[in-house]
């Protein structure tokens, strides 16, 4: 019987993606997920889902693993989305808002990591072998770029985020002064600490134009897919 992969993420792991910009584009190739349980001779779920952050990766893993036993859980893996991102269950169905209007950059960075943590410590406990990696940076949507969509006229600009952001210095900053981040186990986070300034990465650092959908659609494609589960092999197998 082999194993199980558990994945988690947002649109970038979402095997229904559907691309806003180009909406009769049939993205149906493997996502990584798929590609990474074929690598390692797994069977696989994929609960990536479009829009989503840290709460849906989180919660949808959590309940995932505690339907199986833990000894038939081969890997979980999660790709963790931007900070600002709030979920909420309704009407037996997960929504998101892209920015929370609720929160500031310190709650942001603190949810994420008690996310990150408490995912570390649920698969430490139950001994099942896991690493999580940041496929977008947490605090920072890139100058002229929304949820990995190039901003246009027709694109959502977050008006509500306005006067919210703060320098990129100034994220860094409080992310190293969490005392989570000194507890987050470097051994399992490929990438960390996340940004390249202070020695990490995100996954989007590494993807080139030819991984993605488009010059708009900045979704990681065909060759995109392929290119994340090779960085994630290769974590793994340099952090091992």
């Amino acid at each position: 019987m082999r194993k199980l992969l558990i994945a988690g993420g947002d649109s970038n792991t979402d095997d229904n993606y559907v691309s806003d910009f180009h909406p009769n584009l049939k993205c149906d190739w493997k996502k990584w997920p798929e590609i990474l349980a074929d690598k390692l001779d797994m069977d696989f779920i994929n609960l990536g889902k479009s829009g989503q952050g840290q709460e849906y990766i989180y919660t949808s893993v959590l309940e995932e693993i505690h339907k199986y036993d833990s000894n038939d859980i081969g890997l979980v893996v999660a790709g963790w989305s931007t900070a600002p991102r709030r979920d909420y269950y309704d009407k037996n169905k997960w929504w998101a808002i892209r920015w929370d209007t609720l929160g500031n950059s310190d709650y942001f960075i603190k949810r994420t990591l008690q996310y990150q943590y408490s995912l570390q410590s649920v698969c430490e406990n139950l001994t099942i072998p896991y690493y999580h990696f940041s496929m977008l940076s947490p605090w920072h949507i890139p100058e002229g770029y929304a949820c990995g969509a190039k901003v246009g006229s027709e694109t959502e600009k977050w008006p509500e985020a306005k006067n919210t952001f703060i320098p990129e210095e100034a994220w860094i900053a409080k992310f190293m002064s969490e005392t989570l981040y000194q507890k987050i186990d470097e051994r399992n986070y490929i990438g960390w600490p996340i940004h390249k300034k202070i020695g990490g990465f995100c996954m989007f650092d590494l993807l080139q134009e030819k991984h993605r959908i488009s010059e708009m659609d900045y979704h990681p494609n065909k060759e995109g897919h392929k290119e994340i589960t090779d960085i994630i092999l290769n974590g793994i197998n340099k952090i091992h």
